[in-house]
């Protein structure tokens, strides 16, 4: 995986519980009342998914959320807080990429990092250009926070999209990102657009607007900072004929990036969506390629394949990198750098 805050992400936003994926629910600490919430809100992910799957006895994704959010016979909350969700990412991207840990680089460990000290004061940045992955930023007057986990650039180098991370009350962590249209303007300028599902009343350029405080350097993440470069106007085509796609193609950091349905489909095959686990199989004759949004690992004929671009949603549909599919079933890919174009040949 080329980019590990950007995995690290994926891994939060869409892990796999009882075989379901969810989102796992954002919680809190409280220890003015006494207790804490089980110290699963600073959590790893494998203590959230551990304790989940010994104790609650669902299989359904929204009776697993519920109980997840206390509705247990002990009442136990078991999620992520956002400073806790940012410590994670940054501490497994940082691992991930062979830097520092954040313990090393902060001097503590997740549970007694405040959320002052990953959004340091003194270190804000105004312009979207001079935005970095593994900046982390503020929202709600200060009182929430989120990490930059990706920038991307149009061909001709000039900053065009910054995704980020964060876990909101209503959605737990999750992914958004901002279309930036002007580089060099305040990132929370109108003239940036926004994208996010943060809940129900605020959302895409609200979040801009009404939500957003600011970003921050962040010196203490030692990991990889990936900018990636986005190339648009790509046509892709079965057979030298073309395939009509609700979102546009596009090529990332090398990597051709498609909507998953009319891909597959295009090429033959029987598109099969399972809601539950967000994995989808594709097959062809005697060939079959399998993924799941999020996630790093995909089959081919059952045999696993590391994805170096997990399948996302961009809105209501997922988008997914070309060759591993087309290989899957058994397609060449040839690409016409003159023409843009990507042909699978079967």
């Amino acid at each position: 995986m080329s980019n590990p805050l950007k995995l690290a992400a994926l891994r939060w936003s869409y892990p796999s519980i009882h075989g379901v994926r969810l989102q796992i629910p954002w919680d809190t600490n409280e220890p003015q009342y006494g207790r804490y919430h089980f110290g699963f809100a600073k959590g790893t992910r494998n203590q959230i998914i551990a304790y989940t799957e010994g104790n609650c006895p669902h299989r359904n994704k929204w009776q697993i959320q519920n109980w997840m959010k206390g509705e247990n016979p002990d009442g136990m909350h078991v999620g992520i807080d956002c400073s806790g969700f940012v410590y994670r990412v940054l501490d497994e991207a940082a691992q991930m990429s062979g830097a520092p840990s954040l313990v090393q680089t902060l001097g503590t460990t997740c549970e007694y990092t405040a959320l002052d000290t990953l959004t340091p004061r003194g270190l804000e940045i105004n312009r979207a250009v001079d935005v970095r992955a593994g900046d982390t930023m503020r929202f709600n007057k200060g009182k929430h926070s989120g990490v930059i986990i990706e920038t991307v650039t149009n061909e001709h180098g000039l900053l065009t999209e910054i995704w980020y991370a964060h876990s909101s009350f209503t959605r737990g962590p999750h992914i958004g990102w901002i279309e930036v249209v002007d580089p060099w303007a305040p990132i929370n300028h109108s003239v940036q657009q926004w994208h996010d599902e943060m809940w129900d009343w605020l959302d895409d350029n609200r979040l801009r607007d009404v939500y957003f405080t600011s970003v921050h350097q962040s010196p203490f993440y030692q990991g990889a900072r990936p900018q990636v470069s986005r190339l648009t106007g790509i046509t892709i085509a079965v057979n030298g004929r073309e395939i009509a796609f609700q979102v546009v193609p596009s090529v990332l950091g090398g990597r051709t990036l498609a909507q998953l349905r009319p891909l597959a489909e295009g090429m033959g095959a029987v598109v099969d969506w399972n809601n539950d686990t967000q994995t989808v199989t594709m097959t062809k004759g005697s060939r079959q390629a399998r993924c799941q949004v999020g996630s790093e690992v995909g089959l081919i004929n059952g045999v696993g394949q590391l994805i170096d671009e997990p399948p996302v949603f961009v809105g209501e549909v997922v988008v997914v990198p070309v060759r591993f599919i087309a290989e899957g079933l058994g397609f060449r890919v040839e690409w016409d750098e003159g023409r843009r174009l990507v042909n699978m040949v079967g």
